[in-house]
């Protein structure tokens, strides 16, 4: 025990000496004062030190987030935007940008700070002064603000771009003639491939310029893949656009084509029970993506549909909501209980949010009631819901109410009635109602239950069972039984007992219309009940006056004997009612129910006053909210509100679906092409190759005489500067530092060999590293017609791809490494019991894609593990979001024969799968491939400075950061640079042992940005830090975690 005791008071000791008071924050607390004079701050605004300045922002930022107006401080504080400070610039901005509006006058007095403070180093600075500059809503300065946007959007900071972004409906609102020129700054935008910048783009896009969809279509793609790495409320922005998107741009996949040429809906599944694995969505979608005649469904609605799937899990109730607006609107029938259960769980949040959400759920039960069918039990009524949660919920229980689960139903709402609050009650009844309706069989069993409530002691619940009763009864007797018959007897007595007792108008309306409609099954009751109406005739509500004219007019035809003059008492009574409705009825009755005057209105009074009514449909109170989008606030208000845009209906002829593909772009001029062929190389030609066709890289073992051929042809076409066969591997070194030799074919040389090889019949292509594993020695190298990079003055065309590299310079034990090959590992792609026998491996291959730097290759390893013969292996189902150059296609593998090849392909996002299969003369095999983080950065060499440059411009919300402990710390130092880039395709910039201090650095595959790794350690206890800096967030923490795995390792 006193050992424990000891350990406490060190680490409260430890931390008592960390801990710093300032960097909490904690000593601002002063700045709050209630008995702050803006005098007081004033003077301190305009003092020369900063010191004071600080202070006087920070009290003058205190009050206005309390809520006080200190705009009288304006002129003083917009003196302090030219201050050096950046501190104090900050909170000056940040008091500008609340204040801007409202003093325009005076922020016009700094407008040349402002657009000074564009070029500022700081972001934020140049950020908040886009701000001040869009607040200021003086159509003067109109001009001066878009080409501060202009700039904006072209700023290295994506904070800034986003900042850009927002500031463009500000402008459009204040000034429309110059929306053309804002929407060309959306459409670079919405070409911006941070996610920090999409949703904003998207929602200065659908304020802007919602109309030109033309915009929305080359981005589509992007869109969908990087819907995961956008913030929430642009993941809002987007979902929503791409809902209106898709039912503009595609077919209603719930409408097949019959094979007679018409149309047909797809009938609707009904869940049994709710699924587990309600994010799986690989057995639905051969159910939903085709249908009985195989039109499968489109390839870029299924991209946007299992893109938005992840987005359930957020725990943004927007999102959600968004994501099942999507699935309700545009996903097959089939896949719309994938969203079911997210809507469930966001429904249980706080009182407001399940407000929105439980009406959201109403809507759709009402049209899908199955849906809801399996969660049930989620709806039922708790006690500490509020009135309107009550409604609501009864509202969703008697729409999801069906034969298999009525009797859980009644059960739950029998407990309803008993309560206290005559709301809930009065609610529960109609819930009943409603029940009964939907659900025939249990309609004897809900009479009997709202009969026994007429005896209510209040006034509102009974007048709520009367009226359900009537529609009970109306619904009954449309299939009249013997038994239904007895039962509607039995409740006419009862309702014609309560004539004297009930005084609520709509309950005696309802108990009058009812013994009306059936008189003839009560004919000795119904003439009394008209004898006490006409008693208290004059002292009835309208409403009840109107239905007694009524009962008296069906009595007349029915028994006229008792109740003729009754009835003519009546009658005199409502022609002097102050009524209109009355007296008018009272004229149409008095003249159709006439015996003096024979004529067509005569002839017609039984169908006119006795016609048979309609069977009562269940009518949900919330009904007229489906006409709104979900989630819109137009639905939440059940009322079109401004700016509320109607869902668009699917298109009848399907827009053409290529305005949405997508192109691999060409190599930058700064990082041309790997095989392009540069001018350097003396060939004197004046343009450049464009390298070896698909088909020529891609080529099988054997082929035939005919296609040897037409390559000898073509290859005596070329120009002597045919490049060199592509990389299949990457070089296998060892252990850091490591000089890597780069070689580059001399003129003639590789099509000479490749000629006399096509000679002798030789049809296999070499890579680099097979020509490299048949040579001993550099002697051979130059023999073959290679020549080290070292002895060439000119430009290497692989300088051109990797940077700068130099053959590592050693000082000490502070080395400067280039770039770090290493062989990978391979993973299992297929395994031969899942493919018919074929096994295939893959590793990513490091060396450079003669495709672009964007595009990584795949090498593939195939294997004939069973004892069959597979033939005509080849990809198939290659998905049009991903541009994928396949592997040659494999005549035939022998029984543990082996073949190499490889694949090409473009990712689009971080956390993106690619599907595709892989066909053979055994069937079809799906393949899913996950990409690898530390493949998805390329290896790009930076001096120190530009390595330092880069490092500083990233930072903020560009940096991700974590701690790591080294167990064995010489070993793992010694290590380190290994470890690193056998996890991450980097290149070295330095490695420190002593010191403990390594620097990578790389660019991104997808988005070909900037990347810099520090990675600090303590050469004496083996603590450190990683960094990593880039401008793709999502990048950042995967790769920080995957290294940081790697050097535990």
């Amino acid at each position: 025990m006193q050992g424990k005791l000891e350990q406490f008071e060190s680490f409260v000791n430890k931390v008592k000496n960390n801990v710093n008071m300032n960097n909490l924050g904690l000593d601002n607390s002063k700045f709050f004062d209630v008995n702050a004079k803006i005098e007081d701050i004033k003077n301190g605004l305009e003092s020369s030190s900063d010191k004071e300045k600080m202070d006087s922002m920070k009290r003058s930022i205190a009050m206005m987030s309390k809520g006080r107006d200190v705009s009288t401080l304006f002129p003083s504080v917009v003196k302090n935007v030219i201050s050096k400070n950046v501190e104090l610039k900050k909170l000056v901005y940040m008091y500008l940008v609340h204040y801007a509006e409202q003093e325009q006058d005076s922020a016009l007095l700094a407008i040349n700070t402002f657009q000074k403070d564009l070029s500022n180093q700081s972001q934020y600075i140049r950020a908040s002064a886009l701000k001040v500059l869009s607040s200021i809503r003086v159509k003067i300065i109109v001009q001066i603000i878009i080409m501060a946007i202009q700039k904006g959007i072209k700023d290295s900071s994506a904070y800034v771009r986003k900042t850009a972004a927002h500031a463009i409906p500000k402008v459009c609102s204040m000034d429309p003639d110059h929306k053309d020129e804002l929407v060309e700054c959306i459409k670079s935008l919405l070409a911006d491939r941070a996610t920090l910048v999409l949703g904003s783009a998207i929602a200065a896009w659908s304020e802007v310029c919602p109309d030109r969809i033309d915009l929305i279509h080359p981005h589509y793609r992007k869109l969908c893949h990087m819907l995961a790495d956008v913030d929430e409320w642009g993941q809002i922005s987007i979902l929503n656009l791409l809902t209106r998107y898709s039912r503009e741009q595609f077919a209603d996949p719930n409408k097949k084509k019959v094979k007679e040429g018409g149309e047909k809906k797809v009938k609707e599944k009904k869940p049994k029970k709710p699924n587990s694995k309600w994010l799986d969505s690989s057995d639905d979608e051969s159910e939903s993506d085709d249908d009985e005649y195989g039109q499968p469904l489109d390839a870029d609605l299924r991209l946007l549909l299992d893109r938005a799937l992840p987005l359930l899990k957020s725990r943004n109730c927007g999102v959600v909501m968004a994501v099942s607006a999507l699935y309700y609107y545009c996903a097959p029938s089939a896949e719309i209980p994938k969203v079911i259960k997210s809507l469930v769980r966001i429904s249980k949040g706080t009182r407001e949010v399940e407000y929105i959400v439980l009406t959201n759920i109403d809507s759709m039960a009402s049209n899908k009631p199955h849906l809801f069918e399996p969660h049930l039990t989620e709806f039922f009524v708790r006690p500490s819901d509020s009135s309107f949660i009550r409604n609501i919920k009864l509202n969703i229980i008697s729409s999801v109410a069906s034969s298999d689960n009525i009797s859980k139903i009644l059960k739950e709402l029998k407990t309803y009635v008993s309560v206290e609050d005559k709301q809930v009650v009065a609610g529960t009844i109609q819930a009943i109602g409603r029940c009964a309706i939907t659900v025939p069989d249990v309609a004897d069993r809900c009479l009997g239950g709202l009969t026994a409530m007429l005896t209510h002691r209040s006034e509102t619940v009974v007048a709520e069972s009367v009226v359900v009763i009537r529609k009970l009864l109306q619904a009954m007797m449309a299939n009249e039984t013997e038994e239904t018959v007895s039962t509607v007897v039995e409740v006419l007595t009862t309702l014609s007992r309560l004539v004297d007792t009930v005084t609520s108008p709509q309950a005696r309306a309802s108990i009058v219309w009812v013994i009306g409609e059936y008189s003839d099954r009560v004919p000795r009751l119904a003439p009394d009940v008209l004898r006490k109406l006409a008693k208290s005739f004059a002292s009835e509500d309208a409403e009840v006056k109107l239905q007694t004219l009524n009962l008296g007019a069906k009595l007349q035809l029915v028994n006229p004997e008792q109740t003729s003059k009754i009835f003519e008492y009546v009658l005199s009574l409502a022609r002097y009612d102050a009524s209109y409705d009355v007296r008018d009825r009272c004229r149409v009755l008095r003249h159709v129910m006439s015996t003096e005057v024979s004529g067509p209105l005569q002839s017609k009074s039984q169908k006119l006053v006795h016609s048979k009514k309609p069977v009562p449909q269940q009518v949900n109170p919330n009904e007229g909210r489906q006409r709104f989008m979900l989630g819109s606030l137009s639905h939440v208000m059940n009322h079109t509100v401004q700016g509320y845009d109607p869902i668009p209906d699917f298109p009848e002829d399907i827009p053409d679906p290529s305005v949405r593909d997508e192109q691999i772009a060409p190599a930058k001029q700064n990082e041309p092409d790997f095989w392009e062929e540069s001018e350097s190389d003396g060939s004197g030609s004046e343009g450049t190759e464009s390298g070896t066709e698909e088909d020529d890289f891609y080529s099988d073992e054997e082929e035939e005489e005919e296609e040897e051929s037409e390559e000898e042809s073509q290859s005596e076409e070329e120009s002597d500067d045919e490049p060199a066969p592509p990389p299949r591997r990457a070089t296998k070194t060892s252990v850091a530092p490591v000089k890597k030799v780069i070689a580059t074919p001399t003129k003639n040389s590789p099509k000479t060999e490749k000629k006399e090889e096509k000679k002798e019949g030789k049809k296999k292509e070499q890579s680099i590293d097979d020509l490299f594993s048949e040579l001993e020695g550099e002697e051979e190298l130059i023999a073959k017609g290679f020549k080290p990079a070292g002895e060439t003055k000119e430009k290497d065309v692989m300088d051109d791809f990797f940077g700068d590299i130099s053959v590592p310079a050693t000082t000490g034990n502070n080395t400067s490494f280039g770039l770090f090959s290493t062989s990978q590992p391979r993973h299992t792609l297929l395994k031969s019991h899942l493919g018919g026998g074929l096994k295939i491996e893959y590793s990513y291959s490091r060396s450079p894609s003669m495709y672009g730097a964007t595009v990584k290759t795949l090498e593939l390893f195939f294997e004939n593990a069973g004892t069959k013969e597979l033939k005509n292996i080849k990809l198939v189902n290659a998905p049009a979001t991903n541009e994928i150059i396949p592997f040659a296609d494999i005549d035939g593998l022998s029984p543990s024969q082996t073949q190499e090849s490889t694949m090409s392909l473009k990712f689009t996002s971080v956390t993106e799968t690619v599907k595709f299969g892989i066909s053979t003369n055994q069937g079809e095999f799906n393949i899913t491939l996950t990409p690898s983080v530390g493949d998805l950065v390329r290896g790009y060499s930076l001096s120190r400075s530009d390595y330092d440059s880069a490092k500083k411009r990233l930072t903020g919300m560009h940096e991700a950061t974590d701690s790591i402990q080294l167990e064995d710390t010489q070993a793992s130092l010694d290590s380190l640079v290994q470890n690193v880039l056998t996890f991450a395709y980097l290149n070295t910039v330095e490695a420190d042992v002593e010191g403990g201090n390594f620097k990578f650095s790389g660019r991104t595959v997808i988005e070909d940005k900037d990347l810099i790794v520090d990675v600090t350690v303590d050469p004496s206890d083996g603590s450190g830090d990683i960094f990593v800096h880039s401008e793709a967030t999502v990048l950042n923490t995967l790769l920080l975690k995957g290294i940081k795995a790697a050097l535990k390792q």
